[in-house]
Protein backbone atom coordinates (compact mmCIF):
# COMPACT_ATOMS: atom_id res chain seq x y z
CA UNK A 1 0.00 0.00 0.00
CA UNK A 2 1.05 3.52 -0.47
CA UNK A 3 0.62 5.88 1.62
CA UNK A 4 0.60 10.31 1.52
CA UNK A 5 0.58 12.90 3.73
CA UNK A 6 -1.65 16.41 2.48
CA UNK A 7 -1.58 19.88 3.95
CA UNK A 8 -4.30 22.22 2.66
CA UNK A 9 -2.89 25.67 1.42
CA UNK A 10 -5.83 27.38 -0.10
CA UNK A 11 -7.34 30.46 1.00
CA UNK A 12 -10.32 30.19 -1.16
CA UNK A 13 -13.53 29.84 0.00
CA UNK A 14 -16.45 32.13 2.42
CA UNK A 15 -14.97 34.64 4.47
CA UNK A 16 -14.84 33.27 7.50
CA UNK A 17 -13.08 29.63 6.33
CA UNK A 18 -10.60 31.56 4.75
CA UNK A 19 -9.99 33.99 7.81
CA UNK A 20 -9.70 30.85 10.14
CA UNK A 21 -7.33 29.16 7.96
CA UNK A 22 -5.23 32.60 7.38
CA UNK A 23 -4.96 32.84 11.18
CA UNK A 24 -3.81 29.39 11.74
CA UNK A 25 -1.32 29.36 9.37
CA UNK A 26 -0.19 33.11 10.46
CA UNK A 27 -0.14 31.98 13.82
CA UNK A 28 2.01 28.51 13.38
CA UNK A 29 4.27 30.33 11.35
CA UNK A 30 3.72 28.66 7.72
CA UNK A 31 1.34 28.29 4.97
CA UNK A 32 -0.87 24.87 5.89
CA UNK A 33 -4.02 25.19 7.90
CA UNK A 34 -5.27 21.76 7.97
CA UNK A 35 -3.39 18.22 7.37
CA UNK A 36 -5.26 14.79 6.22
CA UNK A 37 -3.53 11.19 6.65
CA UNK A 38 -4.38 9.45 3.04
CA UNK A 39 -4.09 5.54 2.48
CA UNK A 40 -4.12 5.19 -1.89
CA UNK A 41 -5.49 2.39 -1.74
CA UNK A 42 -2.72 1.25 -4.73
CA UNK A 43 -4.50 3.09 -7.39
CA UNK A 44 -3.27 6.51 -9.28
CA UNK A 45 -6.85 7.34 -9.27
CA UNK A 46 -6.86 10.50 -6.86
CA UNK A 47 -10.85 10.03 -6.44
CA UNK A 48 -10.73 6.60 -4.84
CA UNK A 49 -7.88 7.24 -2.50
CA UNK A 50 -8.92 7.47 1.32
CA UNK A 51 -8.41 10.85 3.32
CA UNK A 52 -8.60 10.61 7.06
CA UNK A 53 -8.64 13.24 9.32
CA UNK A 54 -9.98 15.08 12.49
CA UNK A 55 -12.34 17.84 10.25
CA UNK A 56 -14.26 20.40 12.18
CA UNK A 57 -15.62 22.10 9.19
CA UNK A 58 -17.69 19.69 7.46
CA UNK A 59 -18.44 16.38 9.98
CA UNK A 60 -16.64 17.62 13.14
CA UNK A 61 -15.02 14.59 13.34
CA UNK A 62 -12.83 12.38 12.90
CA UNK A 63 -13.74 10.93 9.23
CA UNK A 64 -12.67 9.21 5.93
CA UNK A 65 -13.26 10.96 3.09
CA UNK A 66 -12.80 11.57 -0.63
CA UNK A 67 -11.21 14.38 -1.60
CA UNK A 68 -10.02 15.35 -4.97
CA UNK A 69 -6.14 16.26 -4.46
CA UNK A 70 -6.37 19.78 -6.32
CA UNK A 71 -2.86 21.20 -6.64
CA UNK A 72 -3.99 24.81 -6.01
CA UNK A 73 -5.53 23.68 -2.31
CA UNK A 74 -3.54 20.62 -1.17
CA UNK A 75 0.47 19.92 -0.91
CA UNK A 76 0.50 15.88 -1.48
CA UNK A 77 3.54 14.32 -0.15
CA UNK A 78 4.33 10.78 -0.61
CA UNK A 79 5.62 9.17 2.92
CA UNK A 80 8.42 6.57 2.53
CA UNK A 81 7.51 2.78 1.06
CA UNK A 82 9.97 1.42 3.54
CA UNK A 83 7.49 2.22 6.42
CA UNK A 84 4.49 -0.21 7.47
CA UNK A 85 1.69 2.61 7.65
CA UNK A 86 -1.01 0.21 8.39
CA UNK A 87 -1.21 0.59 11.79
CA UNK A 88 -1.30 3.95 11.35
CA UNK A 89 -4.68 3.51 9.19
CA UNK A 90 -6.27 0.84 11.89
CA UNK A 91 -5.28 3.07 14.54
CA UNK A 92 -6.99 6.05 12.72
CA UNK A 93 -9.90 3.98 11.44
CA UNK A 94 -10.88 2.99 15.05
CA UNK A 95 -10.76 6.83 16.42
CA UNK A 96 -13.70 7.22 13.62
CA UNK A 97 -16.63 9.27 15.12
CA UNK A 98 -14.41 11.11 17.72
CA UNK A 99 -15.69 14.80 17.71
CA UNK A 100 -13.45 17.79 16.76
CA UNK A 101 -11.72 19.55 19.30
CA UNK A 102 -11.86 22.73 19.40
CA UNK A 103 -11.07 23.69 22.98
CA UNK A 104 -7.88 21.52 22.47
CA UNK A 105 -6.71 23.64 19.22
CA UNK A 106 -7.73 26.90 21.02
CA UNK A 107 -5.50 25.51 24.14
CA UNK A 108 -2.66 24.25 22.57
CA UNK A 109 -2.42 26.14 19.27
CA UNK A 110 -3.18 29.60 20.23
CA UNK A 111 -2.24 29.05 24.23
CA UNK A 112 0.56 27.61 25.60
CA UNK A 113 -1.13 24.84 27.35
CA UNK A 114 -1.31 21.48 26.85
CA UNK A 115 -4.45 20.42 28.13
CA UNK A 116 -5.90 17.45 26.15
CA UNK A 117 -8.80 15.27 25.46
CA UNK A 118 -8.04 12.19 24.70
CA UNK A 119 -11.69 11.47 23.29
CA UNK A 120 -11.23 14.63 20.58
CA UNK A 121 -8.59 15.58 18.14
CA UNK A 122 -7.92 18.27 15.52
CA UNK A 123 -6.26 17.79 12.72
CA UNK A 124 -2.40 17.99 13.00
CA UNK A 125 -2.85 15.88 17.20
CA UNK A 126 -4.91 13.24 15.29
CA UNK A 127 -2.06 12.77 12.09
CA UNK A 128 1.01 13.20 14.31
CA UNK A 129 -0.77 10.61 16.83
CA UNK A 130 -1.81 8.50 13.73
CA UNK A 131 2.02 8.59 12.28
CA UNK A 132 3.25 8.11 16.16
CA UNK A 133 1.90 4.35 15.46
CA UNK A 134 4.55 3.79 12.79
CA UNK A 135 8.87 3.76 12.99
CA UNK A 136 8.66 6.40 11.42
CA UNK A 137 7.72 8.89 14.64
CA UNK A 138 7.44 6.15 17.41
CA UNK A 139 9.95 7.48 19.37
CA UNK A 140 8.82 10.97 18.84
CA UNK A 141 8.49 12.72 22.11
CA UNK A 142 6.85 15.92 21.05
CA UNK A 143 2.94 15.91 22.69
CA UNK A 144 1.04 14.98 19.64
CA UNK A 145 -1.45 18.53 20.57
CA UNK A 146 1.61 20.47 20.86
CA UNK A 147 1.79 19.69 16.71
CA UNK A 148 0.11 22.11 14.36
CA UNK A 149 0.20 21.63 10.06
CA UNK A 150 3.12 23.70 10.01
CA UNK A 151 5.31 22.33 12.59
CA UNK A 152 4.41 18.77 11.48
CA UNK A 153 5.43 19.76 7.80
CA UNK A 154 8.69 20.87 9.46
CA UNK A 155 9.01 17.76 11.39
CA UNK A 156 8.30 15.32 8.36
CA UNK A 157 10.81 17.54 6.23
CA UNK A 158 13.55 17.58 8.78
CA UNK A 159 13.47 13.25 9.19
CA UNK A 160 13.47 12.97 5.62
CA UNK A 161 10.19 11.72 5.42
CA UNK A 162 7.88 13.95 2.93
CA UNK A 163 8.63 13.59 -1.50
CA UNK A 164 6.06 16.11 -3.42
CA UNK A 165 3.74 13.79 -4.83
CA UNK A 166 3.52 14.38 -8.68
CA UNK A 167 0.22 13.86 -10.19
Amino acid sequence: MAYKIAFYKSMKGKFLHRLFRWAIAIWTCGKYSHCEFIDTKDTADTTQWQWIGSTGREHGCVAVRNIEAEVDKWDVFDLPADIDFKPAMDWGLSKLGYKYDWVGIFLSQILPWSIDNPNMYFCSEFTAEQLKKTELMANDKRISENYSPNSLYRKLKKIGALTKWQP
